[in-house]
């Protein structure tokens, strides 16, 4: 599917800035059964979720995905003086105004990537009453900070967790101002591996320290005389030369505003009991390896018990996409959503309430 195959709108949120989004309606002749919103991640916008969307209207959910700030039609205020439009909470407060706007009422279906997987899950915080049920792809639930932490350092994250070792390049001046001279060449590196058919650059270290800028280096001069292999990653690129690629790092600069508002909002470590929740981790993620989940850890968050976890086999970070496995991803997502969304569909508001409780 184009881009022109969906149906985008802008809307200007309280805080003065304007997001573009997909609002998709479910296809004509099927019964309608609610709907899903998207968070996407980097570098991306919301029409990475195309197949998504596409199965999810097909079985009758309208599905509304924004471009997160900095990403896409969506605004790019300068984050060197203000990081507050991009923060975990700024997103979520972005995509309630967007649903009220659009009349969505009750609950809502959640699915988020990489790191709209983190916006997701903070999402399930800030509106545990608003949620059905909920998807994550690659991103593991974490913690939110707590009062007595130290602030966050990146540099010990990285110690602990090497796999986001590339977060210490792309939070960078350096890599911004390489970047931005050649987005293109960025663009096509990151989806590479998605979409040429050779799929030959990626060595599966580039999320380690100092692997991203190297990769990116090395193949420089290769990608800039490479044809884009696929139209939609010429979508990509397209989109991303317009907008620019500065506001869309500030995913990767918000770490300590991020851990403010958590302890402001007094959000607790663990996770609330009634939506169900599902983890799909990727077998061959290089950023987000299945292994940083454990049954510890999801037992901790959740003591409700209410998260199960499915490792998606062949399948790495852009799962969303990667044509090899895309399809199962597709299918697995659409039918937990319809799991957890057609009983209650039959029910009462009530009973609904009643039954995302239990």
């Amino acid at each position: 599917m184009r881009m022109q195959d969906f149906t985008w709108k802008f809307h200007k949120i309280s805080t003065g800035f304007t997001y573009h989004y997909i609002d998709q309606a479910p296809c004509d002749g099927v019964e309608k059964r609610g709907t899903v919103i998207c968070f996407h991640g980097f570098p991306d916008f919301a029409y990475g979720w195309r197949y998504q969307i596409e199965e999810l209207t097909k079985r009758g959910y309208r599905v509304i995905a924004p471009d997160q700030m900095g990403c896409g039609g969506t605004d790019s205020p300068d984050g060197h003086h203000d990081k507050a439009p991009y923060t975990t909470r700024a997103a979520g407060n972005a995509a309630i105004e967007i649903l009220k706007h659009e009349g969505v009422e009750g609950k809502i279906v959640v699915l988020g990537h990489d790191w709209g997987g983190l916006i997701a899950w903070r999402f399930l915080e800030y509106y545990t009453d608003r949620v059905a049920c909920f998807v994550s792809l690659c991103t593991p639930p974490s913690p939110a900070a707590q009062k007595g932490e130290p602030e966050p350092d990146l540099r010990k994250v990285v110690e602990r967790y090497p796999t986001f070792g590339y977060q210490l390049w792309l939070s960078s001046d350096e890599a911004e101002e390489k970047i931005k001279k050649n987005i293109r060449e960025f663009i096509m590196l990151a989806f590479w591996n998605t979409w040429s058919p050779k799929r030959e650059i990626d060595d599966g270290k580039w999320a380690y320290e100092g692997e991203m800028e190297k990769l990116y280096d090395e193949n420089l001069e290769k990608l800039k005389k490479a044809e884009i292999p696929a139209d939609e990653l010429k979508e990509y690129v397209e989109v991303f030369q317009k907008r620019g690629i500065s506001g869309a790092l500030n995913f990767y600069k918000t770490r300590l505003q991020n851990y403010k508002e958590d302890i402001a909002l007094g959000l607790p470590q663990q996770f609330p009991g009634g939506p169900q929740c599902l983890l799909l981790t990727a077998e061959n993620d290089g950023a987000l390896p299945p292994s940083m989940v454990t049954p510890e850890l999801l037992r901790f968050l959740f003591p409700h018990g209410n998260i199960e976890q499915k490792l998606m086999k062949n399948a790495d970070h852009w799962l969303l996409q990667d044509d090899r496995v895309r399809g199962e991803v597709v299918t697995t997502v659409a039918d937990f959503v319809d799991s957890q969304v057609c009983g209650v569909q039959k029910s009462s508001d009530h009973e609904v309430y009643m039954q995302q409780e239990v």
